[in-house]
């Protein structure tokens, strides 16, 4: 594809959950391959899941549910597809939703849009699993009525977060190893990083 040319908008590339026909993966034409790979490991998290937080999940996204969700500055949330769907992002426009911080996964519109930086495909799978499992259990706290709305609800919920992903067998101190030791793919959009 010639680099001039820029590329459509957003679209849908594939289902990340296709057995129930949900969680659509919104995208890029060149991130095919990032969403097959996604797509492995938002099923390989959900097996780690119990049938009861599965099932909770999937009630809660079927809910006829709408919001006039905001961003932080007040404005608009933009949505890309039905809800609920994964958002293939470039790593400088991702940001926390509630602390506005740079990071490689974010749960908005309480667990309706996940969204991933595009450079999580320079991960090894065993911690790209990890962060999406990550941001698949924020979804199970709002579908149990606890996900963090504002910033001082934000810390319990990280806690949370980590307990379960301990409850679920993730290695969360190899997760925090690898992000140590490769700082400096945070670093390429993150100018605050050392």
């Amino acid at each position: 594809m010639d680099p001039t040319i820029a590329e459509p908008a957003p679209r849908h590339l594939l289902y990340a959950l296709p057995r129930h026909g949900i969680l659509g993966v919104q995208g890029r034409r060149s991130d095919r391959l990032l969403a097959r790979r996604l797509r492995t490991a938002v099923q390989a998290a959900w097996r780690r899941f119990s049938p009861g937080e599965r099932r909770g999940i999937l009630d809660y996204w079927d809910d006829d549910f709408y919001v006039d969700w905001r961003n932080p500055d007040g404005s608009p949330y933009d949505l890309e597809g039905p809800l609920p769907y994964i958002s293939l992002v470039d790593p400088v426009d991702l940001r926390h939703n509630i602390t506005g911080v740079h990071c490689w996964g974010v749960c908005s519109c309480e667990g309706h849009v996940l969204r991933f930086a595009r450079d999580v495909a320079e991960m090894p799978d065993r911690i790209f699993e990890q962060i999406v499992a990550h941001e698949l259990l924020h979804v199970a706290q709002y579908a149990e009525g606890v996900g963090a709305r504002t910033p001082e609800e934000l810390a319990d919920a990280e806690c949370d977060v980590h307990l379960r992903m301990l409850d679920h067998d993730y290695d969360i101190e190899e997760y925090a190893e690898w992000c140590e030791d490769n700082w400096s793919l945070a670093a390429r959009f993150d100018r605050s990083a050392p």
